[in-house]
């Protein structure tokens, strides 16, 4: 038992020598502790660069994360505010139109002094019969009777088909089936030619002058007006303005002084 216990303590001194002995020489020789140190160094520093890695990339997509929402949230707000400038714009035309449509109602009414004038606001205009007629808030109510003329943007635009109590149904001069015929008049070479408005060229987009009164030669480039021959329209109210005349079938085309595709306000006027 003893002799187990030297040879173990022996052992012992032997390796506590050598490693004093290792230890010593190692720090008195610089060179060795480089040779040794810097290999060390090296693969501690690699082994740091791959634990950390993963680290930095979830770092990196976690900034690039952030910086999508950022960009994200202000996208949003510009949408909004893009889609609140266009509403506004909107309402500004929508305005602007309106505007226009009353002072045009406006003008039109200190030329008919005599007359009796309704003004009203288009409720109904559908896409399918845009060209054909229309329906205002104004009817019995208010003193309309069929018959009347409707204008609109300085202009005539059709004629009182339809009377209720509370509303009005206006068939316009553009309808391409059963437009009012409309007595006309203007003036060519200081004579005064009579005419009846009888339809409308959706490919001159124009209207149509017939019934001639006159034998001679027409000339265009004149402004077209009622006439009132019928004994039950108002006269002198805007038609539009010759564009084309058409010697062989006696007619002539009148581009409308009115904007038929902003109809919102109607002036409805009668005797």
């Amino acid at each position: 038992m003893q002799g187990r216990w030297s040879k173990f303590l022996l052992h012992l001194i032997v390796i506590v020598i050598s490693l004093v002995t290792f230890l010593f020489f190692m720090l008195k020789n610089k060179e060795s502790i480089a040779a040794v140190s810097t290999p060390v160094a090296g693969l501690v520093a690699r082994v740091d660069e791959v634990v950390s890695a993963p680290f930095r990339l979830l770092d990196q997509l976690n900034q690039t994360v952030n910086d999508l929402l950022v960009t994200y949230e202000e996208n949003k707000e510009l949408k909004k505010t893009l889609i609140s400038l266009q509403d506004q714009e909107k309402e500004l035309v929508s305005l602007k139109s309106e505007n226009e449509s009353l002072r045009a109602s406006l003008q039109m009414d200190e030329k008919l002094a005599n007359v009796t004038k309704v003004r009203g606001d288009v409720i109904v205009r559908t896409s399918a019969a845009w060209l054909d007629d229309l329906v205002v808030n104004t009817g019995k109510n208010k003193g309309v009777n069929k018959g009347m003329f409707a204008l609109a943007n300085n202009g005539l635009v059709g004629k009182v088909i339809e009377v209720s109590k509370t509303s009005s149904r206006v068939i316009l001069l553009t309808n391409q089936g059963t437009a009012p015929d409309i007595p006309v008049k203007w003036t060519s070479e200081d004579k005064t030619l009579y005419g009846i408005l009888s339809g409308y060229d959706y490919q001159k987009q124009a209207f149509i002058v017939s019934e001639i009164n006159t034998d001679a030669e027409l000339k265009g480039d004149a402004d077209v007006l009622t006439s009132g021959l019928d004994g039950e329209s108002v006269e002198n109210i805007s038609v539009g303005r010759i564009s084309e005349v058409d010697n062989a079938n006696k007619r002539v085309y009148v581009k409308p002084t009115a904007d038929f595709s902003k109809i919102s306000i109607v002036t409805l006027v009668g005797k």
